[in-house]
């Protein structure tokens, strides 16, 4: 039986654009809890020159750690998912004109505590308070502490691990939203 979980991520693809980090935002994807406006700003992101300017539905973003999506894939998740805060997004070329102000940040809310931290050999933040990987690139979960109706959340402490049900991932991608990629939990730690 193959793994419950994987990880929803975007595709790097010569066919479409990439973003950089965020401008002008002050949140923090760590926060459990919606945003207040202020922290909120004006989130802008830069495209990368080296990759066109046309964007896919699930934006790859420079450290892979922010969900970026189009309209399509936005109306979609707000449909299906709870507990996701979904927030505006101005996508400007290097030269700092407009490509599109329609695409949205994706803040997952309430991330339940379904890491076993007994089987879990994290790589921890300076200050202890997030994972930031895993030694060994694997991620424990308590099933049972996962409510059956999150289908798109990532664990407490974890922000950088967004976790999809494999159904809904494979329902995302066959209903024809360009660049989204599933990985295996163990492919995506590789990188963390």
């Amino acid at each position: 039986m193959s793994d419950p979980f994987c990880v929803l991520s975007a595709r790097v693809s010569n066919a479409f654009g990439c973003v950089g980090d965020l401008e002008e935002f002050q949140g923090s994807f760590e926060a459990e809890a919606p945003f207040t406006q202020e922290e909120i700003g004006s989130p802008t992101a830069i495209t990368n020159p080296d990759y066109p300017t046309t964007l896919p539905d699930l934006v790859k973003d420079s450290i892979g750690e922010t969900l970026v999506v189009s309209p399509k894939l936005a109306a979609f998740l707000r449909a299906e998912v709870a507990d996701l805060e979904l927030l505006p997004l101005k996508i400007l070329d290097p030269e700092r004109k407009l490509v599109s102000d329609a695409y949205q940040l994706v803040h997952l809310l309430n991330p339940p505590d379904c890491i076993d931290m007994e089987r879990a050999d994290p790589k921890w933040s300076w200050d202890k308070k997030l994972i930031k990987g895993m030694n060994d690139r694997k991620c424990p979960l308590v099933s049972d502490r996962i409510p059956s109706d999150r289908r798109l959340f990532y664990p407490k402490k974890f922000p950088r691990l967004q976790l999809i049900r494999r159904d809904f991932g494979e329902a995302i991608v066959a209903a024809g939203f360009t660049n989204v990629r599933l990985k295996s939990i163990e492919d995506a730690l590789a990188y963390f």
